[in-house]
This record gives structure tokens, C-alpha cells and sequence, in this order.
């Protein structure tokens, strides 16, 4: 995780000349008290309103929490792994297989190797054969002959079949024949049609892919649900424009479905990840990251996160640090809500609202590190609940972490009450002399 040193770098004018009138914070968009969990799908927002205060950006500290959801068009390449590109060549070492080292399979179907015959291991040769009748582009040949080693004994070949196939089927042509060409070989099956697919989004040919997608679909009458709901989003991917906002709505219909609807959803967690990806609406997404314990206070962390290089003034960090407050997990929490305290000290010109809002927001987050029941005696039961999840949570954190936030709250508590009573004279000199936030 990187490691960030938060010290801002302001100059605050404050001149000789009368006190201005308190500068009253923003008041949030959603007033999201700390018993309320956030709504589904509405992340806070942060906009402010009012003439802004040009300061030096703060750089966005790294989380623990990968909140910037997957890249959908990669599932396009699903079921590949990252490490797998189906290139047009054998994926099993043939030329090792039957040659001394520096001849390539190339070299041996020059030399006409494909026509031995072998006393043992013949299904060597029979796999050199179907190589050798790719260079002259017979792909019709190559599977048929790859087709009949299928069953060979040599296990390390038979696993290399999977990418050879996908590897001829992107390189023979569209994907309307693609039954009858795969069944020549006798690689007809879901599992090759969804290599397939993968194999013509890895070489760019999208309507192939969508075409070898619905097949594979067509082909698996009861799929997994996970199955089920990564081929609608490898649609997502293999299309564009109009074609993919349709897949998109389907994958919407099978995630939400009316109340008058008798059918079962599916997929919502992939709709999330999609509708985060496309449209920036993460709440949801960000939600299904964390234990259910933990989705409202993610979504938290999350609209800080995202809003982060927006924030300018005091009053802006501070509606953050107070967002951060109620934020999981803890260790992302503190990394953000550190900085951000710092930032709203910093550019306060010791306004005392500001000020009173501050000290509050510290005080509560180390009551919260001490594992402190809430002090209101109204406090209520979901209250009472999220500080029996913090103290749990803590008891997961190494010590030195905690008592590391707990150092850098102190030094920020005491930082905030000498703001108290300053004229701006005072105000300024303090500001400037104070020190950057230690990691």
C-alpha cells in the first residue's frame, strides 16, 4: 500500500482587516445521520456551493478495498485465463517432443517429419500433422486430424487440444459453421464453443464472438448461475453503441424483477459491477465488496473515495471526514480520514463552526478506536450494533495500527482546540506553524 505523507501546502490570507461573518458549512445532499444506513443505490454527495478556495491538491491515498470495479471487456476473453492466448501454433511442445533443441515445428514439417512412422508414440506425429496443415491454412484438415488424438495417452498433449482448437476455430473464418467445424474434429461441446468465443474477442472479430456466445448458451440447457451471468456479461463486452446497451438491458431484466413478476431474479450482483463500470453508480457494487455487516459504511468510503480530488475548501473535508466516520472498513476509513481532517484544519481560518465540527468528528472516531459504547443514553440499537462491529473489527488490527490512529487523532485534537479564540492574525500564524501529519 502506499505510503503518503498528507502535509498540505496552503497559504491562507488573512490581512489586516475586520473579522468576515463565520463561514457556515454546505449542509450534505442526503443528511445521512450515523443510525441511518445509506439507501440503496444514493451515494453522498460532496458538491459545494459558493465561490471556491483554490489549495493544493491532496494526492488520494491507495485503500485496502478495490472499489474501482473490473474492466467488463475483459470477461470477453472468459473462460481464458490471463496467462492463455490461443496463438496460431502448437500449444504443446511438439518440436521438443521430436527434435534436438533449435528445430522449430516448423523446421520438421519442412523436413516432412509429419509422415513418419513411429513404433511408439505415433499420436506425436499425428499432432505434428495437424500443425503442418495449418501453414497452408487447411484449418478443415488440422481439426479433423487434431480430433484424432483426442484420447492420446500423453496427457500434457491432450490438454494443449483446448487452445489449439480455439486458436484454428478464430483463424478459419465466421462463426456461422462454427458447429459443423468444430463437430468435424469432435470438439463439439459448450466448453469449446465458450473457448470459441473467447479465442474471436481475442482477435477483435465481436460479432463472431456474440454469434459462438449465444451457442454456447443454446448448447447448456441448466447452466450455473455464475455461468449463466458471466456470458451475459462477456455479451456486454463483445458488443458496442446500440448492440450493447441491449445486452445491458437484458442483464438488467434478469437482475430486477417487478413485483407483479412471478420469475426469480438472477445476476444482480453481475448488474451491479456492470451499472458501476458503465455509469459510475457504484452504491451497489461497492456493497456486495464487504460482509452484509459492513455494505452501508462501504458506501461510504466509497462516495469520499470517488469525490476525492473534488474537495477545495475547509467545509469540504470536513462533510468527508464526517461521511468517514461512519466508513468501513476501519483500515480504509483511517486512511482516508486522517488526511482529510488535516486538509480541513489547515484551510479553517479558525472558523468556529467549523472547528466545533471538527473536534466532534475526532473525538467520536477515537471513542471509536477505544472501543467506546456510544455516551448518549438515547443512543439507538443500530448504534449500539455498529460499535459492537467496530470493537470486533479491532480486535483483527494489529495494535500498532491502531494506536498509530490513534497518535494522529490526538495531534489533530490538540491542533483543533488551540484554534479556539484566535484573531486572524493569531489564526494565520498558527496555521502556518503547524507541522505535517506524521504516517
Amino acid at each position: 500500500m502506499m505510503k503518503i505523507g498528507f502535509a498540505l501546502m496552503v497559504m491562507v490570507g488573512c490581512g489586516a482587516k475586520p473579522a468576515e461573518p463565520l463561514e457556515k458549512p454546505t449542509p450534505l445532499a442526503h443528511e445521512l445521520q450515523v443510525s441511518t444506513p445509506v439507501p440503496s443505490g444514493a451515494v453522498p454527495s460532496f458538491a459545494a456551493s459558493g465561490e471556491e478556495t483554490p489549495v493544493a491538491m491532496i494526492p488520494r491515498p491507495a485503500l485496502e478495498t478495490l472499489l474501482e470495479p473490473p474492466d467488463v471487456t475483459e470477461l470477453g476473453r472468459w473462460p481464458l485465463t490471463i496467462a492463455e492466448h490461443p496463438a496460431l501454433e502448437p500449444h504443446f511442445d511438439i518440436a521438443a517432443a521430436l527434435a534436438a533443441p533449435g528445430i522449430t515445428w516448423t523446421d520438421l514439417c519442412a523436413r516432412g517429419a509429419q509422415h513418419r512412422h513411429l513404433a511408439t508414440q505415433q499420436e506425436l506425429v499425428t499432432y505434428l500433422d495437424a500443425w503442418c496443415s495449418v501453414i497452408p491454412g487447411h484449418y478443415g484438415s488440422a481439426i479433423a486430424t487434431l480430433g484424432s488424438v483426442r484420447h492420446a495417452s500423453n496427457r500434457r498433449l491432450v490438454e494443449a487440444l483446448r487452445l489449439d482448437v480455439a486458436a484454428l476455430v478464430a483463424a478459419h473464418g465466421p462463426a456461422h459453421d462454427l458447429e459443423s467445424f468444430l463437430r468435424a474434429g469432435g470438439f463439439l461441446d459448450v466448453a469449446h464453443v465458450d473457448l470459441a468465443s473467447a479465442a474471436y474477442f481475442e482477435v477483435g472479430k465481436l460479432d463472431d464472438a456474440v454469434e459462438a456466445n449465444r451457442l454456447a448458451e443454446e448448447m447448456e440447457s441448466s447452466p450455473t448461475e455464475s455461468v449463466r451471468c458471466t456470458r451475459m456479461l462477456r455479451e456486454v463486452a463483445d458488443t458496442t453503441d446500440g448492440a450493447r446497451e441491449g445486452a445491458l438491458a437484458q442483464l438488467r431484466l434478469a437482475a430486477i424483477v417487478p413485483a407483479n413478476d412471478v420469475r426469480m431474479p438472477y445476476c444482480r450482483a453481475e448488474y451491479d459491477m456492470a451499472r458501476c463500470w458503465k455509469d459510475g453508480d457504484c452504491a451497489a457494487y461497492w456493497a456486495t465488496l464487504v460482509p452484509s455487516a459492513d455494505a452501508a459504511g462501504v458506501v461510504y468510503l466509497g462516495g469520499v473515495y470517488e469525490a476525492w480530488s473534488t474537495f477545495r475548501r475547509s467545509s469540504e473535508w470536513l462533510r468527508a471526514a464526517e461521511e468517514l466516520a461512519s466508513a468501513r472498513p476501519l483500515r480504509d476509513r483511517f486512511t482516508l480520514l486522517v488526511p482529510a481532517l488535516d486538509a480541513s484544519i489547515r484551510l479553517s481560518r479558525c472558523n468556529r463552526t467549523l472547528v466545533a465540527g471538527l473536534e466532534e468528528v475526532i473525538q467520536r472516531s477515537l471513542d471509536d478506536l477505544a472501543a467506546q459504547p456510544p455516551k448518549k443514553p438515547s443512543s439507538s440499537i443500530r448504534q449500539s450494533y455498529e460499535a459492537n462491529l467496530t470493537k470486533q473489527e479491532l480486535q483483527q488490527i494489529p495494535a500498532r495500527d491502531v494506536a498509530r490512529w490513534q497518535r494522529q487523532l490526538r495531534t489533530a485534537l490538540a491542533q483543533v482546540q488551540g484554534l479556539w479564540n484566535l484573531d486572524d492574525v493569531g489564526c494565520e500564524k498558527y496555521l502556518a506553524a503547524l507541522p505535517p501529519v506524521q504516517p
